[in-house]
């Protein structure tokens, strides 16, 4: 299975590439079901591959999108193709 859910305290924590801007949980605000979570392509050797082979902005190495659970609580749903919960 290639999708596999994080949370999203976790996967908030991610730099830009390149300018290493950070942006942390408490100076991104509230996350909402469908926002779109960048992970810069300098945080490890599978997102540096993905962005290589990116045709435009290279700063991004990964993407995940905002969801809730029933219960309302948020996470997020991306791809991957490590083994679940890696």
């Amino acid at each position: 299975m290639l999708q596999q859910v994080v949370t999203a305290a976790a996967f908030l924590a991610f730099t830009a590439g390149a300018a290493e801007a950070k942006i942390l949980p408490a100076e991104a605000g509230p996350l909402r079901p469908g926002e779109l979570l960048f992970k810069g392509s300098a945080t490890g050797a599978g997102t540096r591959l993905a962005a290589d082979w990116s045709k435009g902005d290279k700063r991004w190495g990964h993407i995940g999108i905002v969801v809730a659970d029933a219960d309302g609580t948020l996470e997020v749903v991306h791809a991957d193709t490590g083994k679940p919960g890696e």
